[in-house]
C-alpha cells in the first residue's frame, strides 16, 4: 500500500485525461449492464490507488461479465506475487467492486484486432508504474503471442 501512497495523483489523472483526448473512441460506462455480451477493451480506473487495468474480451460473457469475474475471483496466496517480491505487481483480481471507480471501453473494434490495441494501449498510453496488468490477454508469453497473430494475419 506504500506503494500506492508514493503515486503522483496529478500525474496519473494527466495521463488518463491525455489518453481519453486522444482516444475519443473510448466512452466512460455509466450502467455496466449495457456492455452484456458486448466484446472491445475496457480500462478499469482505481482511482484511490492511482492504477488502471486494461483488458479485452470476445466472450459470449461480454464486458461486463469480465470485469465482475476480476471482482469476484480470490487469488490463491502463492498467486499473488508476479515475479520478484519486490517487483511483483498486484493482480487486478486483488481488488474489488468497490475498488474500480471508473470504466471506460472501446466496442466498436475487430475481434481479430484486440489483442494487438490491449498491447498497445498498454505499452504506449500510460506510464508502468500506473499499471496493473501482469501479462496481456491473459497470456503469459503475450508478445510472442501478438506477434504469432500478427504473422498470421499478413500470411
Amino acid at each position: 500500500m506504500a506503494f500506492y501512497e508514493k503515486l503522483d495523483r496529478n500525474k496519473f489523472n494527466e495521463e488518463i485525461e491525455l489518453f481519453l483526448s486522444n482516444n475519443p473512441e473510448f466512452v466512460e460506462v455509466k450502467d455496466l449492464n449495457d456492455y452484456a455480451g458486448v466484446s472491445g477493451i475496457y480500462i478499469m480506473v482505481l482511482d484511490e490507488y492511482k492504477q488502471i487495468y486494461i483488458g479485452i474480451t470476445n466472450s459470449k460473457v461480454g464486458i461486463k461479465g469480465r470485469i465482475q469475474s476480476h471482482w469476484n475471483v480470490t487469488k490463491t496466496l502463492d498467486r499473488l506475487i508476479f515475479g520478484g517480491v519486490d517487483s511483483s505487481i498486484l493482480s487486478i483480481d486483488s481488488f474489488r467492486h468497490l475498488d474500480t471507480t471508473r470504466i471506460f471501453v472501446q466496442t466498436n473494434i475487430n475481434k481479430e484486432d484486440l489483442y494487438i490495441e490491449e498491447y498497445n494501449v498498454i505499452e504506449n498510453a500510460f506510464s508502468s508504474e500506473f499499471i496493473t496488468n501482469r501479462t496481456i490477454g491473459g497470456e503469459l508469453n503475450s508478445i510472442e503471442a501478438i506477434v504469432s497473430r500478427k504473422l498470421r494475419k499478413l500470411l
